[in-house]
């Protein structure tokens, strides 16, 4: 019994690690599970030969041995002899199999991994204890726990290591059901956490690029005067915010930026329902992910439902110089600020005088009421110039001066501003 608890603790050793490496392929698929698949099939590619070598040969020494036990010409201790040389090679070969692989992986952090990954991690050992218990039970209560039988139990082991890229495959398929539990139970938490707080004003941010450089910049400039909250980088899904609204959100916040991230069309629309933006902001619509949409019409209907669900008092706000945002805008009826660095008569919010000296920028930002901000900066990309126009734009639709606004762009460490 020591010996079988010993190899079944060193073997789970081997399946955790397994278990680790094909999560993480799981998760770069987002929970695509054809994709997870086709993953595993060239992983199985390049370490085939030496798996299958290594398969082959633990199935040819327990044969061996069965022939061994079985025979009344052996002695015991000759057979002894034999199950601990069975016992080193079965380790040794899991070690080297272990080792090829690590070359693909990467370190293992349970804390890195998404939550459906770790209910799949749960469930993946918790599916792998229940098998070792099952062979455990039948062991003692066929063989009495007889230890010359061990190699037999060892050699299942073996089956079941090298089939946890499929159990990972049905652990996966187990977690959804048990996820969509969990994620309704911190939904509902949160959405009446959020209604609480009447008088908080939510900023809903899309676009294919930059949310997170907006979401920044934003912030900086509100913190100025208001105390604010914003969702993490890459943090724009239905868990992840509903996580930053349990955790960070209190009743001192007055202001809450949330990223929305959209790869269907009514992804907005669900997001919404949780945290029901007064503001929307509409960044970039550019011809990406096409594969998921199928065409640029279906990328523009996504992204404008952060205008439809904003309520009849809410206000949008448009990056004007994006031609497929600029048709959105112009049928829009909604209060609306559009920003942008061309047709600056239509503006609301603009860039004008811009100077390259010396690889830096002067511009000076301007409103349609003749107030203006004059900054420089070394960044020399437009794009930086649209995100610090969006968060400018933010501050503004909140009720911020430029004065109020010129103090809170100086905080941003890239950009000076004149005294």
């Amino acid at each position: 019994m020591v010996w079988l608890l010993l190899s079944s603790l060193l073997w789970l050793y081997y399946v955790v690690m397994a278990s680790s490496f094909y999560l993480q392929k799981m998760q770069e698929e987002v929970d695509n599970l054809d994709g997870y698949m086709k993953q595993i099939k060239k992983i199985d590619n390049i370490n085939t030969k030496d798996s299958r070598n290594i398969f082959i040969l633990i199935l040819i020494m327990t044969f061996i041995y069965l022939l061994i036990i079985v025979s009344t010409t052996y002695e015991e201790n000759i057979k002894n002899t034999v199950l601990i040389l069975y016992i080193i090679i079965w380790v040794l070969s899991l070690f080297v199999n272990s080792k090829k692989e690590g070359k693909l992986k990467k370190s293992f952090k349970f804390a890195n991994f998404a939550n459906k990954a770790r209910i799949q991690f749960i469930i993946n050992i918790m599916l792998n204890l229940i098998l070792v218990c099952i062979i455990i039970y039948m062991h003692i209560t066929f063989y009495n726990g007889e230890i010359l039988y061990l190699p037999f139990i060892l050699f299942i082991y073996t089956l079941i290591y090298f089939f946890q890229p499929y159990l990972i495959y049905l652990s996966d398929i187990i977690a959804g059901p048990l996820e969509l539990l969990i994620n309704r139970y911190y939904y509902i938490k949160a959405q009446k956490k959020i209604r609480s707080f009447d008088k908080l004003q939510i900023v809903g941010i899309t676009g294919s690029f930059e949310k997170n450089s907006i979401i920044f910049i934003a912030t900086t400039i509100l913190k100025h005067k208001y105390r604010v909250l914003n969702t993490a980088e890459s943090h724009s899904t239905f868990m992840d915010i509903s996580k930053t609204i349990n955790e960070k959100l209190n009743e001192k916040h007055q202001i809450f930026i949330v990223g929305m991230d959209t790869k269907n069309i009514g992804d907005i629309k669900k997001l919404s329902s949780l945290v029901k933006p007064n503001i929307g902001v509409i960044t970039s619509i550019e011809k990406t992910n096409l594969e998921a949409f199928k065409n640029i019409d279906n990328i523009m209907k996504a992204k404008y439902e952060i205008v439809e669900v904003l309520p009849a008092d809410g206000l949008a706000i448009f990056n004007y110089d994006n031609e497929y945002i600029k048709k959105l805008a112009d049928k829009t009826f909604k209060e609306k600020i559009l920003y942008g660095l061309k047709e600056n008569e239509k503006l609301d919010i603009y860039v004008d005088d811009i100077e390259i000296v010396k690889e830096k920028i002067n511009f000076t930002i301007k409103d349609k009421d003749g107030y203006s901000i004059k900054c420089s900066t070394k960044i020399l990309e437009k794009k930086d110039l649209y995100n610090l126009l969006a968060g400018v734009s933010i501050a503004y639709a909140l009720g911020l001066n430029f004065n109020e606004i010129k103090k809170g762009i100086s905080k941003i460490e890239s950009i000076c501003v004149e005294a």
